[in-house]
């Protein structure tokens, strides 16, 4: 599973999944590579996004949105940016995604139209929630997940900019390949995670 998400989200939920099933006993790996389940043996693996395979069964468990943001002092030194246009002017901080090693663009909608921009980074990394500290930290405009910004966000350490041209939210989904038949443990774990 995803790194961030698996703590935030799944590893929580996993009290319950223990109670319910005491002699269940789990083995989890995270990785933010996208990992071929059915090689690795796996039983099942957690995405995020449209599922591409056609050998593999997602259950919908979730929804992550991106969102824009930066903290209060960066946004009272350098201004609020009022459209995605504006963020050239800006210190931003990009993505670069570890499983392809590509730089993750700025992305927008205007209306049903999406927007991707490039802007020339102050910061490029790896890691989510390095991005987030470094927002924090002052250091700029950076695009990450809701949950990994929520606590920043609620305790004001960081403002959500451009939340008008927000994408879309992308699903999360418990993915298992569709040639087997689900085990009793995989039977509960769909039913603990596709029950939230």
């Amino acid at each position: 599973m995803p790194v961030s998400y698996g703590k935030r989200a799944i590893v929580p939920r996993l009290a319950e999944l223990v109670r319910r099933h005491p002699r269940l006993r789990l083995e989890l790996s995270f990785s933010d590579r996208q990992v071929d389940l059915i090689r690795e043996g796996l039983d099942a693996v957690v995405r995020i996004g449209t599922l591409a395979d056609s050998r593999l069964v997602g259950r919908r468990i979730g929804e992550q949105a991106i969102v824009t943001c930066a903290s209060p002092d960066y946004l009272r030194r350098q201004g609020i940016p009022h459209n995605p246009g504006e963020l050239a002017g800006h210190d931003c901080m990009i993505f670069r995604m570890p499983s392809t090693g590509r730089v993750r663009p700025l992305q927008f909608r205007d209306g049903r139209r999406r927007i991707e921009l490039a802007p020339p980074a102050r910061l490029v990394l790896d890691d989510g929630e390095a991005l987030v500290s470094a927002a924090i930290a002052g250091l700029g405009v950076a695009q990450v997940p809701d949950y990994m910004a929520e606590d920043a966000l609620a305790a004001g350490r960081l403002t959500e900019v451009l939340a008008r041209c927000r994408m879309p939210p992308t699903p999360i989904s418990l993915v298992y390949a569709s040639a087997r038949r689900p085990t009793p443990r995989l039977r509960a774990l769909i039913g603990l995670l596709a029950s939230a």
